[in-house]
């Protein structure tokens, strides 16, 4: 019996064995198939010294979105758009332009043949405050130091907005037509919300019958791949982005002096509550959106992240507990919460007749706002005083759906980024916050969010904060990225 026990265990591992070596050999071949189309660099000579100047002009107008929408400086968004006007003046002469919802600029550029679907490229040029923060430059100065732009845009994202314009108007200057209608549009909002730019563009297009092949917005960026676990860098193009949703926990006592509390005061028992919510994170996947990004690494990786990555029916539970423990990563496997804000009490010996705290929540791809809410309610079965409301509905935001990394928009922008830079490696990925386009998901299938720019370790940081700044070598390869893509299409 023990002989047979042993006989059987051994072919179980055997054909463990087997299977997992042969996925891991295989595995290469497979996440690299698919046709990666030949992508062709336009001939266009681009001005990089005037270029870089035009950019430079740009980020100086403050077109700052305040949370308060009314206080918004009309005048420089005005200015904005004269600017652009001037600076392109074929773009302005030649293709159909309009201005949607006061601000928000729309771009037509008609193509040679109606039968095919239109491609839509996005970019915004408002910026976030900087009320706060000690740069060591002037944020609406586009100063240049060394190898970079200075100023608030410079990547997020009015590098973008410039690039793309530079772009078509070199496209024109040669004489080019694409062979589908192209339309651009740049919105004045997308910081705060989009609901006045984005959302009425969207709006405007979908009353018109407009589908797209495909839609392409910011998002991903060039990064160091060891985040990753490999030694290339990588090009992070976005095939989805999280959802949004707030919760309020909400509890009610009677109000008091702090001399005679009770045996649980009102924030005590929220307290509790807020424990019991953070030490009970949604669960891990690696399933869905980041299984592909897995995928895209394999070819690339270590002989044991091959083997791991390539047998996830197996080694699930060990990638996703290492992925845990790193914050970003961590964020890409489960619908990510975060107490943000807590209110309760105005005085130091009075107690509070109600105590608050606000759960952020991003939601991964499957997960529904409504079943999140549910599920911290359940949680908190145990507290039945600790109510659960859904906080500033208006905002609720379902995780986008998945778009996919086989069709002909996804190929010609993961070709385009080889070509210009063949060091990287395209891999697809999560976008973690919200972007423009997700107004736009039921104009096309395929959204996908990537801006030509690296950044690298504490850069990231420099989005919404100091020093905002972006290579000046990027900004010229996002000319051609941008170029490339209208030469193709």
């Amino acid at each position: 019996m023990v002989k047979a026990a042993g006989f059987l265990l051994a072919v179980i591992i055997g054909g463990l064995t087997v299977v997992t070596v042969g996925n891991t050999l295989f595995s290469g071949e497979s996440a690299s198939k698919g046709a990666v189309p030949a992508v062709e660099i336009p001939g266009w000579t681009i001005d990089s010294e005037q270029a870089e100047k035009s950019l430079r002009l740009f980020l100086q107008i403050p077109t700052i979105s305040p949370e308060d929408i009314s206080q918004r400086n009309r005048p420089a968004f005005e200015q904005a758009l004269a600017f652009l006007r001037a600076n392109f003046p074929l773009v302005h002469e030649q293709l159909e332009t309009e201005i949607v919802s006061e601000l928000s600029l729309v771009i037509r550029w008609p193509g040679a043949n109606s039968d095919l679907k239109p491609v839509l490229m996005m970019a915004h040029y408002d910026v976030v405050p900087v009320e706060g923060q000690e740069w060591s430059k002037d944020p609406f100065a586009g100063e240049v130091d060394g190898d970079f732009i200075y100023g608030r845009g410079a990547v997020d994202d009015k590098s973008s907005v410039m690039a793309l314009l530079e772009a078509t108007e070199l496209g024109l200057k040669n004489g080019f037509k694409p062979q589908r209608d192209l339309y651009f549009v740049f919105g004045h909002d997308e910081e705060v919300g989009g609901t006045q730019g984005a959302q009425v563009v969207a709006q405007t297009f979908k009353d018109r019958g407009l589908e797209f092949e495909f839609i392409l917005d910011e998002g991903g960026i060039i990064t160091e791949g060891s985040k990753l676990g490999i030694p290339r860098n990588v090009a992070l193009i976005g095939i989805a982005e999280k959802g949004y949703s707030d919760l309020e926990l909400a509890i009610t006592g009677t109000p008091g002096h702090s001399s005679m509390p009770p045996s649980s005061t009102t924030i005590g028992r929220l307290a509790q509550a807020i424990r019991k919510v953070e030490s009970h994170p949604f669960p891990a996947s690696v399933d869905g959106v980041f299984s592909q990004t897995l995928e895209a690494l394999i070819p690339h990786a270590s002989l044991f992240q091959k083997w791991a990555l390539s047998n996830l029916w197996l080694t699930a539970p060990l990638v996703e507990s290492k992925l845990a423990k790193n914050s970003t990563t961590n964020a890409f496997i489960r619908t990510a919460q975060s107490v943000t804000m807590i209110k309760g009490g105005t005085k130091a010996n009075v107690l509070p007749a109600e105590a608050k705290a606000n759960v952020n929540l991003r939601l991964l791809p499957g997960d529904r706002a409504e079943w999140a809410k549910q599920r911290i309610s359940t949680l908190l079965t145990e507290l039945p005083e600790v109510e659960v409301r859904q906080a500033n509905p208006e905002f609720v935001n379902e995780a986008s759906a998945v778009s996919s990394t086989e069709s002909m928009g996804y190929s010609l922008i993961s070709a385009a980024i080889s070509k210009l830079d063949s060091s990287v490696v395209p891999i697809p990925y999560l976008v973690l916050g919200a972007t423009d386009s997700r107004h736009y998901r039921e104009l096309s299938p395929n959204t996908y969010r990537f801006l030509f720019a690296s950044l690298f370790a504490e850069e990231v940081s420099r989005l919404h904060g100091i020093d905002e700044r972006i290579r000046r070598k990027d900004y010229q390869r996002a000319i051609q990225f941008y170029a490339t893509l209208i030469h193709n299409l």
